[in-house]
């Protein structure tokens, strides 16, 4: 069975070049996050636009690993729906240079972008430049795996998220230790399971966890 046959796309609209795309950097087993974990993070972000009482400019998304950025694009046509804006973060260039192409292309440009930098530190030097003001309205963590890292960000990054605004980390289920790192903090995340089984054969990996920022 190959990747074409391990998810078929289903959920939302996927957009013929987004699609295209998604193939054409191999799909999950090239290690691109799950279609269904890509439109779960895409609807939240249009689900958990902040109302009237909470609400402050602009509309922050923040994803830290960008890969082939199939994720990035979905946040990024989320980010232009909900008048909100995208910032990706990678360490590799060629990451950085092939989404930021993607998002010209597909006039997404005015709501997103992709910079070079490892997270945390790069995402707290972006949000130093513009005050103490600023903050995340979702923060989507995907890229080094490792115990430690993960908790360098959670405990780095959390104090940026706002009151209501959501923390996600990619790869909750598998040989990954995050949802162990994660859980040792708090029991209020939330595991979803995109996919309860890989189809290709191998073991189960993916899945979301979902932390949400109590409202004072």
């Amino acid at each position: 069975m190959n990747h074409k046959d391990a998810y078929d796309l289903r959920g939302l609209f996927w957009p013929d070049w987004l699609k295209e795309h998604w193939h054409k950097a191999g799909g999950s087993l090239n290690g691109l996050t799950e279609p269904t974990v890509s439109q779960v993070l895409y609807s939240l972000v249009i689900a958990n636009k902040p109302s009237d009482d909470l609400y402050h400019l602009p509309y922050t998304i923040v994803e830290t690993g960008v890969y082939y950025g199939a994720t990035a694009c979905w946040l990024a046509l989320a980010a232009k729906e909900a008048d909100a804006q995208y910032y990706g973060f990678d360490v590799l260039n060629d990451s950085v240079t092939m989404v930021n192409k993607l998002f010209e292309d597909h006039d997404l440009t005015s709501n997103a972008r992709v910079l070079r930098g490892s997270a945390p530190q790069a995402v707290i030097d972006l949000f130093a430049q513009d005050g103490e003001g600023c903050s995340i309205d979702l923060l989507f963590i995907d890229d080094d795996h490792s115990g430690a890292h993960v908790e360098d960000e959670y405990r780095t990054l959390w104090p940026l998220i706002r009151p209501g605004g959501i923390m996600a980390f990619h790869d909750v289920i598998g040989g990954f230790p995050i949802w162990e790192v994660i859980k040792s903090f708090t029991d209020d995340i939330v595991k979803l399971v995109s996919q309860p089984f890989n189809q290709t054969g191998q073991a189960p990996f993916g899945g979301l966890g979902i932390l949400r920022k109590p409202v004072d």
